[in-house]
């Protein structure tokens, strides 16, 4: 899932050049719902599957592409997304009543921190509101995180993520408007299919299996190493040199990941 999505994000960067932000989400969920239901052939739609899909997709992945399309710096954006584990936290100790582990909460943000220190260059230029959008996306999909793992007792993963793919695509084809932009080539509709492929039918089937089987907490853990991992993808496909503040701060998110999974146990 953490390779899967850190890859996504290198050829995002390169379909950037054919489509706007909101244009992909929408491709994303309109041919993944399609692809997912010509897999599963059944989907099931009611109120606990519409609001987890509006959280954990629809709504979030509005709010992160309009991130993208609004911020004078789209990386930071995509980086301040990874705030879902620290809302989380917060979401499952208010509503939940849940204890909070004060080591994991530390060693979190601390992880977190590492995922700032790479986003180095952006921070400089402030938070704007491209960026309060992004940490928005993240709230949200740490609510719908928290909310899928209560109250959705779908056992078939590919069927959950069949089911709010479908659900998600009218609210993500709204925002359309907003920031529509695409250019019709053999290219720009292969590389859509591929991160579609990879993001949306295989990422998010891989998270709600690991929620199932892992728990929200550890699987929202692990989700902070995306960034860094997008890091190594991005230094591969896209040719991008890494600095030594990309370095020290992939280490500090790998120690803070690392002690935030050794909390739980």
């Amino acid at each position: 899932m953490i390779l899967i999505w850190g890859a996504s994000y290198s050829l995002t960067k390169i379909a950037l050049d054919y489509a706007s932000p909101v244009f992909i989400a929408l491709f994303r969920v309109a041919v993944g719902s399609a692809i997912l239901m010509g897999l599963t052939r059944k989907v099931l739609i009611n109120e606990k599957i519409a609001l987890a899909g509006l959280l954990n997709m629809g709504i979030e992945l509005v709010l992160m592409n309009l991130s993208i399309a609004y911020s004078e710096n789209p990386g930071l954006s995509a980086v301040l997304v990874y705030t879902q584990p620290i809302f989380l936290t917060l979401i499952s100790a208010t509503l939940l009543r849940k204890g909070v582990n004060l080591r994991s909460v530390v060693a979190m943000c601390f992880g977190f921190s590492g995922i700032l220190l790479t986003a180095y260059s952006g921070l400089q230029e402030g938070i704007g509101l491209g960026n309060l959008l992004a940490i928005l996306a993240g709230f949200s999909w740490a609510a719908g995180t928290v909310y899928y793992s209560i109250n959705v007792e779908l056992k078939d993963s590919l069927v959950a993520t069949a089911s709010m793919t479908l659900v998600s695509t009218p609210v993500v084809a709204l925002a359309l408007p907003l920031d529509f932009n695409f250019q019709l080539t053999g290219g720009s509709v292969a590389l859509l299919l591929t991160i579609t492929v990879l993001a949306q039918v295989i990422g998010y089937t891989l998270f709600f299996n690991s929620i199932k089987t892992l728990g929200p907490d550890t699987t929202s853990y692990a989700l902070i190493l995306t960034p860094i991992v997008a890091l190594g993808f991005s230094y591969m496909i896209l040719g991008k040199t890494l600095t030594p503040i990309d370095a020290a701060g992939s280490a500090i998110t790998l120690v803070g990941v690392y002690f935030a999974m050794k909390s739980k146990t």
